[in-house]
């Protein structure tokens, strides 16, 4: 019979090379899948819509953080005056004459409000304009305008008027000065009034003749006040364009500027352009808007330059960064207004529609308290309005001046006025890290999932994923709330989440790989339980190669040569099916493994891959077992037939021996011990007669320290032999002979 042997100096064993991947490329590759991942999401930067969905859920995910945050009430001086629809129905005569503007400013010069910004339109001259304007003078006003993205249609009349004064014209203006458009302008709303009486006169008098050529004047006047009013705007609050052409600011092509007696009468002017984002949200307002080759400032821009002492033209401008000024009043060193690179602000909305309503008041409330004062019981205190910056605006709910916004989906956006000046007056920006800041995070993550799945199994790594998403989403919502700084999001979370997606399928994969080469090397060796239990510790090192404690049981035929000789080829393989069958079944009784079949010799392994703390006790309790099932073998037809008997002799030896996976990967691979133990048992079983088991002093002595209770039940007794030398080893063996 041969005997399988491998000598422990040449054993490949405790490496596992074969089945595990190996760590250096698993490490590697982990680390490569989650900064895959992290490129993914920075690289998209390259193609404009992939990154515009990108920046469109960041702005989204920005929203839920601000609607998260607790309300803050804008600065109690900050006073919004609104015009709702019950104003229109109370006071619609009113509001079209400006009688109820003129009423307004009367009401709070008398409240000694500091400051007046209408955020209305007063396009067209009314009758109350040259009231409204003298009113200006005792409380400070500030008017808005608006840039519209195409030229306005002139009628027929004044394009031949352009046409005819287009020479005279530009000789005209540029003759004028800084100091002489305020002098025309006010000389051309003169002639247009007296103009307007004499053509009232000529209609009474049904001077037909003398009207026509009056109405002609007065579009020449109408076109030149039109031309005035430009060249004001422009001389006042023009600033050069930046030096670099390529800066995205908001460009439009023609301008809607205030009734020009107010527009003379105003402490400023500024345009109330917004900008919806592409969800049809305004969370942006342009501090510049770019009109004929110029730059024009924003009405709360220009308001604030006002409030903090510097003229517009002294605004230190750096697209991309912020707008800087050193104030000469109100404030203490250099004021700094962060802006994006088309001069946008991105405004920190505290509060919403409901919670606006704490710092406004309807202009009937005022009109109702400038009549009758505290003889009927109003909101209005007027140590509320004293020094106020007031605000008036349309707070109609179906009106024209209510867009969406981050904290509610119909805003006035009177309020955004309010909200702004209340963020630059108590400098509370949001902050967003720049692009660079985003890499890095972005990159972080990936380099982190991957360092998670390196360093740890699946399942815990992904539990540390999922908490590591949490804390990450918990604190960029604390600091939203906390320091209005809002990072990444988008690109971070994707990374972390496709990171996983890539990382637990490849070391899915792997175990399943590796599950699957498992099943093939131990399923068909142990019993269910076991093969079950080293399912799910297949990654255990023990299993790949290791040196321990392990005990062997070698059993092997007596006169199988002969029985051979006299069987014939069919009839033995029957006999042997039938011996396999039985031992191994033994064998898996008592959580052994199965390690080879060599001839009629059988090799198991009790004690690995798996730990059993009693291996040498259930190595001998196999023994007896299979002892027995010889008696039973030996009614098989095949042997009765010819009138024989079979009985085997089982060695068992206890020691240290190398366990793992040997063999070539394309060829063959197998689970097998290497060591002096497996010597020994096969020696033992050499020196064992027909139906005798002989186990060494180790597994003596183990079996008597445990002293288990069913090996006291089969009545058996150890008989020491003398130390007898067997092959291979230089020193005598003790061994013990089990009587049964």
């Amino acid at each position: 019979m041969t005997v399988f042997r491998h000598d422990d100096s040449t054993s490949p064993l405790a490496r596992g090379k074969n089945f595990r991947t190996k760590d250096k490329e698993r490490r590697l590759l982990c680390l490569l899948l989650g900064l895959f991942a992290a490129f993914l999401f920075i690289f998209p930067t390259r193609l404009k819509t992939i990154d515009d969905q990108l920046k469109s859920w960041e702005l989204q995910s920005s929203d839920i953080r601000m609607r998260l945050r607790s309300p803050r009430k804008v600065d109690p001086k900050i006073i919004i005056v609104g015009i709702t629809d019950v104003e229109h129905f109370l006071h619609g005569a009113g509001i079209y004459s400006r009688e109820a503007y003129f009423a307004l400013l009367q009401i709070l010069a008398s409240l000694k409000a500091r400051a007046v910004i209408f955020d209305i339109l007063f396009e067209y001259p009314q009758s109350f304009d040259s009231t409204i304007a003298f009113k200006m003078q005792e409380i400070p006003s500030y008017l808005s305008y608006k840039f519209i993205k195409s030229e306005m249609p002139f009628d027929e009349l004044e394009k031949d008027i352009a046409q005819m004064d287009a020479g005279t014209l530009s000789e005209w203006e540029a003759s004028l000065t800084s100091d002489t458009i305020n002098t025309h302008l006010m000389n051309a709303i003169e002639a247009m009034d007296q103009l307007g009486s004499d053509f009232s006169e000529a209609e009474k008098n049904r001077a037909y003749d003398k009207t026509e050529n009056i109405d002609r004047n007065i579009n020449r006047l109408k076109f030149q006040i039109s031309r005035l009013s430009r060249m004001y705007l422009d001389e006042k609050y023009g600033l050069p364009e930046p030096l670099d052409p390529d800066i995205p600011i908001p460009e439009e092509q023609f301008v809607i500027l205030p009734a020009p007696l107010l527009l003379l009468a105003a402490r400023g002017l500024g345009f109330i352009n917004i900008i919806k984002e592409k969800e049809d949200v305004v969370r942006r307002v342009p501090l510049f808007i770019r009109y004929k080759n110029k730059i024009y400032p924003h009405l709360d821009l220009v308001f604030l330059c006002d409030y903090y002492g510097v003229k517009p033209c002294d605004l230190n401008i750096e697209f991309g960064k912020y707008v800087s000024f050193y104030p000469t009043k109100n404030h203490t060193g250099t004021k700094r207004i962060p802006i994006d690179d088309s001069g946008n602000i991105l405004i920190n909305f505290r509060q919403n529609k409901d919670t606006i309503v704490h710092n406004s008041y309807s202009l009937h409330q005022a009109l109702h308290y400038g009549r009758y004062g505290d003889l009927y019981p109003t909101r209005i205190k007027p140590e509320d309005f004293q020094d106020a910056i007031v605000i008036v605006g349309d707070m109609s709910p179906g009106g024209a001046d209510v867009e969406p916004i981050p904290l509610s989906p119909a805003f006035p956006m009177v309020g955004v006025h309010a909200s702004l000046i209340d963020m630059v007056l108590k400098d509370d920006y949001v902050k967003q890290p720049g692009a660079f800041c985003e890499i890095a995070l972005t990159l972080a993550v990936g380099i982190i999932m991957g360092l998670l799945f390196i360093f740890l199994e699946y399942r815990p790594a992904s539990i540390i994923s999922l908490a590591f998403l949490i804390i990450y989403l918990g604190f960029s919502i604390l600091l939203s709330g906390y320091f209005s700084l809002f990072i990444p999001m988008v690109r971070p979370a994707g990374t972390l989440a496709l990171s996983y997606i890539f990382l637990i399928f490849y070391i899915l994969g792997i175990k399943e790989r590796e599950r699957r080469k498992v099943k093939n090397i131990f399923l068909k060796s142990v019993s269910p339980r076991i093969g079950e239990e080293i399912l799910r510790h297949y990654d255990n090192e023990a299993i790949w190669g290791v040196k321990k404690e392990i005990t062997i049981l070698y059993v092997d035929i007596r006169g199988f040569t002969s029985l051979s000789e006299i069987l014939g080829a069919r009839e033995l393989v029957d006999f042997l099916d039938s011996y396999y069958d039985a031992v191994s079944e033994i064998i898996f009784q008592y959580d052994g493994v199965v390690n080879k079949f060599i001839g009629d010799a059988v090799l198991a392994i009790f004690g690995a891959p798996l730990e059993i703390p009693d291996a040498p006790c259930k190595a001998l309790c196999a023994a007896l077992d299979i002892q027995a099932a010889m008696k039973i073998l030996n009614v098989n037809p095949h042997l009765k037939r010819h009138e024989l008997k079979v009985a085997v002799g089982i060695g068992i030896s206890t020691g240290e021996a190398v366990v793992g996976t040997v063999g070539r990967k394309k060829i063959r691979i197998e689970y097998t011990a290497l060591g002096d133990s497996v010597n020994v048992a096969e020696r033992l079983q050499g020196k064992a007669g027909p139906g005798e088991i002989l186990l060494n002093k180790e597994s003596y002595d183990k079996i008597q320290s445990e002293k288990r209770p069913e090996l006291s039940q089969k009545n058996i007794h150890f008989i020491p032999l003398e130390p007898m030398l067997l092959k291979g080893k230089e020193n005598p063996v003790q061994a013990y002979k089990v009587e049964y």
